[in-house]
């Protein structure tokens, strides 16, 4: 079995300087040596980029990562892909290059860790070891994440269900459900367990653009009690405004009103990151009015600050209908099709 691995950078890429900072200048081979002869029967191909840390993730480079990986995917060579990425930006990654496979690629893995590689605390090796247990499983068809749950076991993430890392916690989450988990019973004896309750529309589309703007088109704000809302700069196309965990937002202020007529004026779209239940609010009634179109529930906020990124890259007449759309799995299947249930006007 061959798999292709490439090295983007991050944490899990580091190494100290002698000053005493991260850095990433690490290819860490030497676990990739220890899990091809625990596994057996495996060769990794390695490649590595100009190596960055997760912060410093931009379009361009999110057009060279797609790129490569396509490339890889769709030569033949490779069971499957391995790509090492920083914690801090797993998500936005992931999910990009989850939109450009799909769901019937090549099985592709993101990985990361909380700690350089070779720090005896880190994640990295269960985690690589993981995502080749997935991979050597062999019935599973597009981009996943996978992260450290314990010493026995990793949890497997759909690539564009990944929420973006909490502060202060040590673990990967996915919007809704996780898709499954690697169970390790002994060294090279691991089981991937699906997740019954997981779902998604099966497809085969894919989502891409031709090129990634190394500036977003995508401003993403964290909605704050008593929020003054920033000016918007004219490269700007769409909001997403960062709601409270039930989906609300401050709809009363006229902070709020004056924004909403401002970007109405601009002709930029505003969206909201339903992330909590989807149940409706006395204040999520004014969406419509303020022309606030509200995501379906159980979708990672992330995947759609980079689902919205590749639209509008793309120009799309039908940004409204697309966002809507199903793509890679980051609908859930029970809630794909949903409508902004918070304002009757969708929007308009």
């Amino acid at each position: 079995m061959n798999i292709f691995v490439l090295h983007c950078g991050g944490t899990i890429s580091c190494r100290l300087t002698e000053d005493g900072y991260l850095t990433p200048s690490s290819d860490f081979k030497n676990i990739f040596s220890e899990t091809e002869k625990e596994f057996g029967s495996i060769t990794f191909y390695h490649k590595k980029t100009k190596l960055f840390l997760s912060e410093h993730l931009s379009g361009d480079k999110l057009g060279s990562i797609t790129a490569q990986i396509s490339e890889a995917s769709e030569s033949g060579k490779y069971d499957g892909i391995i790509v090492t990425l920083g914690s801090d930006t797993v998500a936005y990654a992931s999910a990009a290059i989850g939109y450009f496979l799909g769901n019937m690629s090549t099985p592709v893995v993101t990985v990361c860790s909380e700690l350089p590689a070779d720090d005896p605390g880190s994640s990295a090796s269960l985690n690589i070891r993981a995502a080749t247990a997935l991979i050597a499983y062999g019935k599973e068809k597009g981009v996943f994440s996978v992260y450290r749950k314990d010493n026995e076991t990793a949890t497997v993430h759909r690539a564009t269900r990944l929420m973006r890392q909490q502060s202060y916690l040590d673990i990967i989450y996915s919007a809704g459900e996780e898709y499954g988990k690697i169970v390790f019973y002994s060294p090279g004896k691991a089981e991937f367990v699906k997740n019954p309750r997981f779902s998604e529309s099966e497809s085969g589309a894919v989502l891409r653009c031709n090129k990634f703007t190394v500036f977003s088109p995508v401003m993403h704000l964290t909605v704050s009690p008593g929020m003054i809302y920033p000016r918007i700069p004219s490269s700007v196309k769409a909001v997403i405004l960062g709601t409270y965990h039930s989906g609300t937002l401050d709809t009363q202020s006229k902070k709020t009103a004056k924004f909403a007529k401002y970007c109405k004026k601009k002709k930029i779209t505003v969206f909201t990151d339903s992330t909590g239940t989807g149940s409706d609010y006395l204040s999520t009634k004014k969406y419509g009015e303020l022309g606030f179109f509200r995501l379906p529930p159980l979708v990672s906020p992330a995947a759609f600050y980079v689902k919205l990124w590749i639209l509008l890259c793309r120009d799309d007449k039908e940004l409204i209908r697309q966002v809507y759309t199903p793509y890679a799995g980051d609908i859930p299947s029970d809630v794909s099709g949903s409508t902004d249930k918070g304002g009757e006007q969708n929007g308009q």
